[in-house]
């Protein structure tokens, strides 16, 4: 009895594993090119979202129950990005260092220039970090403000003047006020 308990068990964790890899696969993309739009280091957006899959396997008999589990990965990856983004914030106030630029390679959609590409990420930089993230999924990943709210945990309300800020900042540094 106990011995067919337990092969049920490993057919079950199998079949989540496969499940798993297949949600790696399928998103893995969506969630580095969010990662990086947020971060600007190629390096840095492969290890959280690395670090979102090896959290969500840990969890993840509980996930697959959820209605959306790459929901939940986004939900992830967006919170590290935003961790890593407040501790490089403390580092550079603490060493008191300029932040020097590391070299960037282009994200993985391939319309507009190169210059441009660096622009917009130069640009990202420059917002907090609550303010980058609401912009980074509106329009790198086209969500709605509801689904932007739902995965940062706030009000509609906070995502659209975070946005409105964000589209401000980036106007400026961009040389025009964006519209859309």
């Amino acid at each position: 009895m106990q011995i067919a308990r337990a092969a049920r068990g490993k057919a079950n964790q199998v079949r989540s594993t496969s499940d798993l890899s297949s949600v790696f696969y399928a998103e893995y993309p969506r969630l580095w090119s969010i990662a990086y739009a947020m971060l600007g280091d190629r390096q840095h957006a492969e290890e959280v979202v690395m670090d979102a899959f090896v959290r969500a396997f840990s969890s993840w008999p509980r996930l697959v129950r959820l209605d959306y589990p790459p929901g939940y990965l986004r939900k992830i990856v967006v919170n590290l990005c935003r961790s890593k983004l407040r501790r490089r914030s403390v580092e550079l106030r603490v060493n008191a260092l300029a932040h020097r630029r590391e070299e960037r390679y282009g994200p993985p959609w391939e319309s507009g220039s190169s210059d441009l590409r660096m622009d917009v990420l130069a640009a990202l930089a420059e917002l907090s970090p609550m303010q980058r993230a609401c912009a980074v999924l509106r329009y790198f990943d086209d969500m709605t403000e509801t689904q932007i709210a739902g995965v940062l945990d706030c009000s509609v309300g906070t995502v659209k003047s975070h946005i409105f800020r964000a589209r401000k900042t980036l106007g400026k540094a961009l040389g025009s006020e964006t519209e859309g």
